[in-house]
Formats: C-alpha cells, sequence, structure tokens
C-alpha cells in the first residue's frame, strides 16, 4: 500500500481556502476592478455630471492619483476603502465596482448591503439623472411625470445589466424614440 500523500490546505479547510483564493491584489484582480470601475465610473460620471476632482475629494486624494487610479493597469490598486469611497459618492452599491466574477469572494469586504438604498433605486435615480440630462442638453424641458415615467422604462430595460456609458445612451435613445412613435 503507498503512502498517502498530504492533505492540502484546500482539502484541510475549503472555506478558508476559497476566501483566500481571491485577493484584489492579484494583478489579474487588480486589472479586473480597474476595468470595471472605469466601466462604472463612465457611465455615472456623465450622466451625473460628475469630475475627478470631485471624485479626489471624497477619495481624500488628489486629482492626478485619481487619474492614475483609473487609467494605469500597474498603478496602486482599488482598495476597499478606496472602493467603498467611490461607490459612494457615484451612489452605487460598492459591489458595482468589482467585476461579477468575484462578486462572491469580494463582496465581503463591505457592509452589509441590506441596509443600503436598494440597487433599483439607486439605478432608477440615476436612469431619471441620464433622461434629464439628455433632454436638457437637446433643449427640451420635459414634464416630470413624463421624465419618471420613461425613467422606468429604461431602467426595466436595463435591469441586471450594469451598463456601459454607451450602452446606457443607446437603450435612451430607443426608449426615447419608442416614447415618441406612440404618443
Amino acid at each position: 500500500m503507498g503512502k498517502k500523500s498530504p492533505k492540502t490546505q484546500a482539502e484541510l479547510s475549503p472555506n478558508r481556502a476559497e476566501k483566500a483564493a481571491v485577493s484584489y491584489l492579484d494583478p489579474e484582480v487588480r486589472e479586473a476592478i480597474k476595468a470595471q470601475v472605469r466601466k462604472t465610473w463612465e457611465r455615472v460620471k456623465e450622466n451625473l455630471n460628475l469630475n475627478q476632482t470631485g471624485l479626489g475629494k471624497a477619495l481624500n486624494v488628489s486629482q492626478p492619483k485619481i487619474s492614475r487610479l483609473l487609467t494605469e493597469a500597474e498603478g496602486s490598486p482599488w482598495t476597499p476603502i478606496y472602493l467603498q469611497a467611490m461607490a459612494d459618492y457615484l451612489d452605487v452599491p460598492p459591489t458595482e465596482l468589482i467585476p461579477p466574477e468575484y462578486r462572491k469572494a469580494l463582496g465581503r469586504l463591505f457592509a452589509d448591503p441590506s441596509k443600503e438604498k436598494t440597487t433599483n433605486e439607486r439605478f432608477l435615480a440615476e436612469c431619471l439623472a441620464a433622461l434629464g440630462k439628455y433632454y436638457r442638453d437637446r433643449g427640451i424641458n420635459l414634464p416630470d411625470t413624463k421624465l419618471q415615467k420613461l425613467a422606468g422604462t429604461l431602467c426595466e430595460r436595463l435591469d441586471g445589466q450594469e451598463p456601459s456609458h454607451e450602452q446606457m445612451q443607446s437603450e435612451i435613445e430607443r426608449v426615447v424614440l419608442q416614447a415618441a412613435t406612440s404618443s
């Protein structure tokens, strides 16, 4: 009978190994988080008319540091503290800044999301702001009730998608055209 091989740490305590398997400091994870942060930042920044200076104040870092965080692949990692501060500034759940494939492992880094506004409420507010901006940019003053109805439609269509800015703008065009043709 041959020798039994020693058990690995994962075999001894799978939960501990699973938790340790993903770190926000791993280069692959850092890169994926930066991409997700950039995607969310571009969408929300445009919809809510935000800027890097304001984000810098929210994170308590300089605007150049924000620029490096957003653009440099090998730069500083997005730490849980930075992610939480950015999520608060953007009014999105912090887990939206984590790529979906890492949310289960890294979502535990943040406070209990049940104590926050629901994602749907947050996203509906963002949709309302994006549609308001869309119409204001075109010199149209739409009544609030119509704007709210369109925002609800937009929110429903994009539910669960976490769209990029371009995807959101494209869907806004569809919602607006549909509303114009059904009136």
